[in-house]
């Protein structure tokens, strides 16, 4: 396809190995809370938070609610061979249109990458939401699925971006069949930079009836795709109608738009360090990132990679 990049690591051979740090002060976290009934929570204050690193409790040295920040998303679209089967590749492409309607291209920004056995960048970040659709219109099925390795070196680009409120977008039939990189190390090293993996997997409601209300955090066939999403901040979601698509796409982009970020301070002790932020009152549900690597500055080393989340 025209325009597209090849996504690959330096040297003669392709890599699949990511490494992500924290070598800086403090460490953001963004969190979505909802109640039991799945609806958002955007009044909490700072002292209503806690944070534990470790299971141990940490102070929040930073706090803010800012439903106006722009917003950065990395649409992972599946291009392997198993999206020709059905309309499975017709309705991905329409879960990305619904994506796009959600988003504002006065100040968000919004980058395609496809993968089957590879990875490439066919739009780079824009506002341009028909540059995007462009790009879908020439895409074409084929080849085996690298699904973890793919969403792997995605966050690696989003890690050497400067913006803030950025979220990995995979739009699916949630079938991994080649990848080397498991998806305990994608979500490791996704959630070390807090970037929330969300999963929009295409299915037939014919053959998959169990699923045909789908916009509420359920399992994917894959339990391993499932646990990379939560592990990152994320959610799972089966779209089986237009109706489901937009209501999916309404959700993730306003978790992003309306996150509280909090913030602690890195350990200065290299590794991995777990982290769950609670609510003190009440029984509500928080999401965000299972954790971070602190490391100091310098080459990593293979017992540096961090463990499952």
């Amino acid at each position: 396809m025209a325009g597209q990049t090849l996504l690959v690591s330096s040297g003669q051979q392709e890599t699949t190995k990511a490494t992500f740090t924290a070598t800086v002060g403090r460490v953001p976290i963004s969190a979505v809370v909802t109640d039991s009934k799945h609806r958002r929570i955007q009044s909490l204050k700072r002292e209503e938070f806690e944070v534990l690193e470790n299971g141990a409790p940490r102070a929040i040295v930073d706090f803010s609610v800012n439903d106006r920040a722009p917003i950065s998303l990395a649409l992972l679209f599946d291009t392997s061979g198993s999206m020709a089967i059905g309309s499975s590749l017709t309705d991905a492409k329409s879960i990305v249109r619904h994506v796009l309607e959600w988003t504002d291209p006065k100040t968000d920004e919004v980058a395609l990458f496809t993968f089957s056995k590879r990875l490439y960048q066919d739009v780079p970040f824009t506002a341009d939401a028909r540059a995007i659709d462009r790009a879908l219109s020439e895409v074409e099925p084929l080849g085996s699925t690298s699904l973890y390795d793919a969403i792997g070196k995605v966050a690696a680009v989003l890690e050497r971006r400067a913006a803030t409120r950025q979220g990995i977008v995979v739009v699916t039939d949630g079938i991994d069949t080649s990848s080397i990189m498991t998806p305990e190390a994608v979500s490791a090293a996704a959630a070390s930079i807090d970037v929330p993996v969300y999963i929009l997997a295409a299915v037939a409601p014919m053959t998959r009836p169990e699923y045909s209300v789908p916009v509420l955090p359920i399992t994917l066939p894959s339990a391993s795709l499932a646990d990379l999403a939560q592990w990152t901040g994320g959610t799972t979601t089966f779209v089986s109608a237009p109706a489901h698509a937009s209501v999916a796409a309404r959700q993730l982009v306003s978790d992003l738009r309306h996150q509280y970020v909090l913030a602690i301070a890195a350990s200065p002790e290299p590794g991995w360090y777990s982290l769950r932020v609670n609510v003190k009152q009440g029984k509500l549900n928080v999401r965000s990132r299972s954790g971070y690597m602190a490391r100091p500055q310098g080459p990593t080393r293979p017992s540096d990679r961090p463990p499952r989340p």
